[in-house]
């Protein structure tokens, strides 16, 4: 699944059009459409997708909450913030 099709689901599960749901997250219809049909990455800042998430009702530390960001930073091809900050992963 990709990050487009993650929030498409999200959006429709919490009943909200392509242009309410763009209407509340401050941002462009037509762009957002092309993150939803994977034409253009997840945005990439931080405090945006924490606004997206909540507009999608994932709760944070629950598993769509993480498959959000994970899937995200996959769409922007880069490694997700959370990782570096393991010391598991850092020390491997």
């Amino acid at each position: 699944m990709t990050f487009g099709e993650f929030v498409r689901i999200r959006r429709l599960d919490v009943e909200l059009s392509l242009r309410e749901f763009c209407t509340q997250a401050e941002t462009d219809p037509s762009n957002w459409s092309k993150i939803e049909r994977g034409i253009l990455p997840a945005p990439a800042n931080r405090e945006f997708l924490e606004s997206v998430a909540k507009l999608l009702k994932l709760k944070k530390g629950e598993k769509d909450w993480y498959t959000f960001f994970d899937l995200a930073s996959l769409s922007q091809q880069k490694i997700h913030d959370d990782v570096f900050e393991n010391e598991n992963v850092i020390s491997t």
